[in-house]
């Protein structure tokens, strides 16, 4: 590695740690990570398997086969599936938006709340475009540092 990508990866692989830490990710742990071939994706989707999640991440049709030599038991293309529609029902323990509106995933709080569990987790790298998502449930948003939301 370059000595600029070798002085950017902690900061990648902290933030990842720290999305599943604040989704209470343990072993045997359903996790949905959007944008899975995305620096802090693809270290996420390393950490979840080594903490021994069942991950399934979304990431485009040239990525699939990376994603899954990460460990990924899922993976769908987004390019060619709409993953909300694909997971519904999936009941995932934690969901973590790697991406956001600037990396275009549009509206990920509400396309991510009928493939959660009940007690599922919403954890967002990006700023919050979905302030109301979860208006009539007992989700509540709540600000942990500058860098993560979390919904629970």
């Amino acid at each position: 590695l370059s000595h600029v990508a070798a002085a950017s990866l902690p900061l990648v692989a902290l933030t990842s740690l720290q999305t599943l830490q604040h989704g209470h990710v343990t072993a045997g742990s359903k996790v949905l990570i959007i944008g899975g071939s995305s620096g802090c994706g693809y270290t996420g989707v390393m950490l979840a398997v080594a903490m021994g999640a069942r991950v399934t991440a979304t990431c485009s049709g040239r990525n699939v086969a990376f994603v899954q030599s990460l460990g990924a038991e899922r993976v769908v293309d987004y390019t060619s599936q709409d993953w909300s529609e694909e997971l519904k029902g999936a009941g995932f323990d934690c969901v973590v938006d790697m991406i956001g509106p600037g990396g275009g995933e549009e509206h990920t709080v509400p396309r991510a709340v009928a493939c959660m569990a009940t007690a599922g987790r919403f954890i967002s790298i990006t700023t919050g475009d979905d302030e109301g998502a979860f208006e009539g449930t007992i989700a509540k948003r709540r600000h942990t540092d500058p860098q993560i939301s979390v919904y629970e």
